[in-house]
C-alpha cells in the first residue's frame, strides 16, 4: 500500500462518522467533512538508487455547518497528527508535523458550498517524513 492510502485510513480512523475524501470534495452537507490532497512529495535517493526518505506535504480541510463540531474535529486531527511517529498501515512514519495554511491558501471546499449554508472551514498542512 502507498503512504497516501495509509494516510486516508488513518484519517478515517481518527474521525469516525465524518466524510473523508481525497482530491474530491464531498457533496455531503449534513455533517463534518474532511478533504485532503497531497501538495508535494519528494523521495531522497541514496547513491545506489535506493529510496532513503519520503517527504510529503498534504493540504487538509475540515468543513461543516456546525462550527463547534467542525472545530472539534479539526482540533482533534491536529492533536492526533502533530508529532505522530510510528506505524501507519504498512508505512512507518518518522515524523508528522501540522501547521496552519498560509493566508494566500484558497480552500477547495468553497466551490461546493451553497452560498446560504454558512459552512465553516478549517485548513492546515501536514508534513510526513517516512
Amino acid at each position: 500500500m502507498s503512504i497516501d492510502t495509509d494516510f486516508q485510513s488513518k484519517l478515517v480512523a481518527l474521525v469516525p462518522g465524518a466524510t473523508v475524501s481525497e482530491n474530491v470534495v464531498s457533496q455531503d452537507t449534513t455533517g463534518v467533512r474532511v478533504w485532503w490532497q497531497r501538495s508535494t512529495a519528494n523521495v531522497d535517493l541514496l547513491l545506489s538508487g535506493v529510496p532513503a526518505l519520503f517527504d510529503g506535504t498534504y493540504d487538509l480541510e475540515v468543513s461543516g455547518v456546525d462550527i463547534d463540531s467542525t472545530a472539534t474535529v479539526a482540533d482533534s486531527l491536529k492533536t492526533s497528527l502533530h508529532g505522530f511517529r510510528g506505524s501507519m498501515g504498512s508505512s512507518f512514519v518518522l515524523g508528522m508535523f501540522v501547521q496552519d495554511q498560509s493566508d494566500e491558501y484558497i480552500p477547495k471546499s468553497i466551490d461546493t458550498i451553497p452560498e446560504d449554508e454558512g459552512f465553516h472551514i478549517f485548513t492546515f498542512r501536514v508534513q510526513i517524513l517516512s
